[in-house]
């Protein structure tokens, strides 16, 4: 096994490399992604923000923007809604379920996710399950993206 991790591990700094260069994706063209991946949501001013990863990638992307969406399908939106409560700390104290009954963190939501629609994507495609897994965690700390989060939920 571990002659595998660091068969693995060692591709990972090519396909960072490749991930920060390849095409960013707006809503609209997510018809052209690959299925399985990584994916990494970038701000207006290109910074990272949210590394993610999926074997049904256009529709998970669409999923984190959707109004429609719940708590589980909009993970990125929920995290940034939650940030922008008035009292974030009391939020991340909420469960899930409670945060989906208060007016202000559904209208915060709400919000997140059109903000997260409009949002530029980059992509890689990355079809091994383990690889995608440790890939996801790898680029998001070397990126730095403030939203990735570790927590259990």
């Amino acid at each position: 096994m571990k002659g595998e991790f660091v068969e693995i591990t060692s591709k990972f700094p090519g396909w960072l490399d490749l991930l920060k260069k390849s095409t960013a994706f707006s809503r609209d063209q997510f018809q052209n992604v690959p299925n399985r991946g990584i994916y990494v949501y970038y701000d207006k001013k290109d910074q990272p923000l949210y590394v993610g990863r999926s074997d049904r990638m256009r529709t998970r992307l669409l999923e984190h923007g959707r109004q429609s969406s719940g708590h589980n399908s909009a993970t990125f939106a929920f995290i940034l809604a939650k940030e922008k409560l008035k009292n974030p700390v009391a939020g991340n104290k909420k469960s899930r379920k409670d945060l989906q009954l208060d007016s202000e963190f559904s209208q915060k939501y709400d919000e997140a996710k059109d903000e997260v629609a409009k949002m530029r994507v980059r992509v890689i495609e990355i079809i091994n399950p383990v690889e995608q897994a440790l890939f996801e965690i790898y680029a998001a700390l070397e990126l730095e993206t403030p939203y990735n989060v570790w927590e259990n939920h």
